[in-house]
């Protein structure tokens, strides 16, 4: 019977900060050396395979190395999390130990050590063959220099193992240095078929607009020509490119204004069409922009006028008309839009009293 192959990877970032790092920083789900230094090392916490004596398979680490850095991984594992030195460290758990600050990086190698199984140092991609036992865990040193700074994205680790030597006679088994090294010569093939396997598996992931990460997300969204991909946030180039279909029915109608309109701002806008005896005519929008600010108080009219651009036909005018509320003279004032009408008072014209209003701030 075939056996499943499973993995574990670390590629978000709060799959990094299940580890401990020192002269490291995390940011975007890429792990960097921190601002000023030019080694760093990241220890992982700790991975159960469920199985005793289980002999790991693979492990990829993804990132940036290039001339000028260096990486360094040290593989552990063990059928039991608890360590010990002898009488100078109590026993303790191998996830407790990571993350008790106080326990020295330098205690961390000792009590570590005998678990100790193999070191790397390429370790982009790597057999874990010689590895054995039901847990795992790492430690991966990072160098570089001003200029060349090393970057992890991803880190992905396969068991149990699995080699293409198996499907062959056994003849080829019987001397252990010539299997070996036939079982590493095959490993070079048997990843490049598994990585192909594997990307072409998870397709149907990259091409649902739910699942999708941000990098296929953006092909799909100009597979299916949305315009203006820079105006919208993930969540909203999610919404239109699983809706695409509808909308594109819709295309050209005061409905897909309104609709583009209120996934932008939040808010569906005030639309009124001008009925023209010759020509295509145009539409006013009115638009409550409140909520429609960048980081300096500013409205984002320049983006607001490439919306509306999109939306109306081709030779169509469109007015936009930003709101306020309130009823101020000069402003644009609609009732029942931006305010509505209080309870009769009666006016004082004293030069001290205003004429009384009530303001509704929105929707």
């Amino acid at each position: 019977m075939k056996q499943r192959k499973k993995y574990f990877i670390i590629h978000k970032q709060e799959d990094f900060l299940k580890g401990r790092m020192e002269g490291l920083a995390i940011a975007a789900g890429t792990l960097r050396l921190a601002e000023g230094a030019d080694q760093g090392t990241y220890r992982s916490c700790v991975f159960d395979s469920g199985e005793a004596q289980t002999v790991w398979n693979r492990m990829q680490v993804m990132g940036n190395f290039g001339i000028g850095t260096r990486a360094v991984l040290s593989v552990y594992a063990a059928d039991t999390r608890i360590v010990t030195a002898g009488e100078a460290f109590p026993a303790g758990d191998v996830e407790a130990l990571l993350k008790d600050a106080s326990v020295s990086p330098e205690t961390l190698d000792r009590l570590f050590a005998p678990c100790l199984q193999a070191e790397f140092s390429s370790p982009e991609d790597v057999l874990l063959h010689r590895v054995r036992g039901r847990y795992l865990w790492f430690r991966l040193e990072l160098e570089g220099r001003p200029g060349r700074r090393p970057a992890v994205q991803g880190i992905k680790i396969g068991f149990p193992k699995d080699t293409w030597l198996k499907y062959l006679p056994e003849l080829y088994q019987e001397d252990a240095d010539s299997a070996s090294f036939l079982e590493r010569y095959l490993g070079i093939f048997q990843s490049m078929y598994e990585d192909l396997s594997d990307r072409i598996g998870e397709m149907p992931l990259h091409l649902n607009p739910r699942t999708a990460e941000l990098e296929y997300l953006e092909w799909l969204a100009e597979w299916l020509a949305v315009e203006n991909r820079e105006l919208w946030n993930e969540s909203q180039l999610r919404y239109l490119v699983s809706n695409a279909a509808s909308l594109y029915r819709i295309r050209g109608t005061v409905r897909y204004l309104k609709e583009l309109f209120r996934l932008y701002t939040g808010r569906e806008p005030f639309v009124t069409e001008e009925d023209p005896e010759h020509g295509p005519g145009g539409v006013t929008v009115l638009l409550d922009t409140s909520g429609v600010r960048d980081s300096m108080g500013n409205t984002r009219s320049r983006a607001i006028r490439k919306l509306a651009e999109m939306t109306v036909p081709a030779g169509a005018s469109c007015r936009i008309v930003e709101l306020r509320p309130g009823i101020l003279l000069g402003q644009n004032t609609y009732l029942g839009i931006n305010s509505v009408l209080g309870g009769r008072q009666s006016a004082r014209l004293d030069g001290v009293n205003a004429i009384p209003f009530t303001v509704r701030a929105g929707n």
